[in-house]
């Protein structure tokens, strides 16, 4: 027996109420499931196999704390992996959106729910007696963050046919498969929280033999550890095809044909929005622009301002730049603890594909010289560009860059005058607390090919903060520019994927 796990609906309230009052002495009330569906910080989820609803998990996420507000199966299909299922998926989608723990509360006399949340890591962490009047609750916590095989697949063998929760996918087509639309597909199918996402079509003006070999081989990241070949000029991973079209104008790639639902526009020509929009007359639902945009719907850095996005007005989506993904968060965490007057950023960052490897004109004199022998101070506006994502911050933050010989990872230098006093142990104090898929914090003397393929957004080095008379605090942030962003490009087509559904 197959079973499929999608995105509950008010249709299946009859099934809901029925596995409730077959589950629970004390079962939810039509109003409250009903209630559940409005609230924006939660997810329902059924397993259903041929049209009929076996169980279904209700989650929230507040903060980044996952809680598994409900798991309820019908009797006939308890043991047989959908109890598992649902928990997972509960698991990987607040994990995919940041949060780094989950908790409950369980009947203390309830030993298959204890056996199953013990077998996928919760241990108990406190009581409340009576909770259940007069019955016990146990409190029971799990972390989020750690090694991918946290969250493996289910599979169960046995007496049933094997058992396991299908894809429920978000077709993807990357126009501009540089640097990043290529760390995106290898992201893709590194991490397990991006099952979800089918990478389907790439748009770009290269032979598919040669696009092949880039992803395979690669220079920073290495040797792509999937199979990878290219045949009638379409892309093959894993035996899986990968349609490959050459158009020069968005308005011209069929996406239609392959059905993808969101476009990741990467080639770095088509950052004013109105040029993008015109992927929507191939068929493409939502484009998402891998840089810094002009007349975007709106501007995102995931785990500062993602909760702005409305999908019935933002179908042009910015995911910023590197720069200003890794500085966002750090502001954040500062504007919030401490409050921010004043601000300059200084970016060491890695040279990339816009320079010249030996000197060739270009717009910029500076970058029109040798990338690998010199340091190059030059422009950014990854500064400015956080007041779209911080408003409060408009006006009061600037900074610059210097390209330096290395070909991945950058570093973040911000000096900040704070309104409140502060010291060096209450900053990083704050970055500790603040930690999440987006934002990390070290203490180890790392340097910057240590930070390869980290996916964090910023990493806060602890032991290089600097405080001056309580208001003047200088903090780095490490980031690798490619492998960051890119995993940010995904998280935002989840959580895009989630408003809309």
């Amino acid at each position: 027996m197959r079973f499929v796990l999608r995105r509950a609906c008010r249709k299946d309230l009859a099934d809901l109420l029925r596995i409730e009052r077959a589950s629970f002495p004390r079962p939810w009330s039509e109003e409250q499931i009903l209630r559940e569906f409005e609230k924006p910080y939660a997810r329902m989820v059924v397993a259903e196999a041929g049209g009929k609803v076996l169980g279904y998990g209700c989650f929230w996420l507040i903060a980044d704390e996952l809680q598994v507000a409900r798991i309820a199966v019908s009797p006939f299909w308890r043991r047989k992996g959908v109890g598992e299922a649902l928990l997972r998926e509960g698991l990987r989608w607040a994990r995919a959106r940041g949060a780094v723990r989950a908790t409950l509360e369980v009947e203390a006399g309830n030993e298959a729910a204890l056996a199953l949340y013990s077998k996928w890591g919760f241990r108990v962490v406190g009581l409340r007696p009576g909770f259940y009047s007069p019955g016990d609750a146990l409190l029971m916590e799990r972390s989020l963050t750690g090694p991918e095989e946290i969250l493996p697949y289910i599979q169960i063998g046995g007496e049933n046919p094997q058992i396991r929760e299908d894809k429920m996918g978000i077709r993807i087509g990357i126009n501009g498969f540089g640097r990043i639309g290529r760390a995106i597909l290898r992201a893709a199918y590194k991490y397990p929280e991006f099952k979800d996402i089918e990478i389907v079509a790439i748009n770009d003006l290269t032979d598919a033999a040669t696009l092949a070999h880039l992803l395979k081989y690669d220079s920073v990241f290495g040797i792509f550890p999937h199979e990878v070949r290219a045949e009638n000029n379409q892309l093959y991973v894993d035996g899986r095809e990968i349609r490959v079209f050459q158009e020069r104008e968005p308005s011209a790639i069929p996406w239609r044909e392959v059905g993808v639902e969101y476009v990741v526009e990467s080639t770095g020509r088509f950052t004013d929005a109105n040029l993008a929009r015109g992927h929507f007359e191939g068929g493409a639902r939502r484009v998402i622009i891998t840089a810094p945009a002009k007349n975007e719907d709106l501007t995102v850095v995931m785990g500062v301002n993602e909760y702005e996005y409305d999908p019935t007005k933002h179908r042009v989506v910015s995911n910023a730049s590197c720069t200003t993904n890794c500085l966002a968060p750090v502001l954040k965490v500062l504007l919030d603890r401490f409050g921010i007057k004043q601000a300059l950023m200084t970016t060491v960052h890695a040279y990339t594909n816009d320079q010249r490897l030996l000197d060739l004109p270009h717009k910029d004199l500076r970058r029109a010289r040798a990338a690998a022998l010199n340091m190059i101070p030059t422009k950014t506006g990854a500064a400015v560009a956080v007041g779209r994502v911080i408003p409060e911050l408009q006006g009061k933050i600037d900074g610059m860059a210097i390209r330096v010989p290395t070909p991945d990872v950058s570093l973040v230098d911000l000096t900040v005058v704070v309104e409140k006093e502060t010291t060096v142990p209450e900053v990083n104090r704050a970055f500790q607390e603040a930690q999440s898929r987006y934002l990390r914090y070290i203490e180890e003397p790392l340097v910057s090919c240590d930070l390869l393929g980290d996916p964090h957004s910023s990493i806060v080095d602890g032991l290089s903060t600097k405080v001056i008379e309580g208001t003047l605090v200088k903090v780095l942030a490490w980031y690798d520019n490619e492998w960051g962003y890119s995993n940010r490009v995904l998280d935002l087509i989840l959580y895009m994927h989630s408003r809309e559904s």
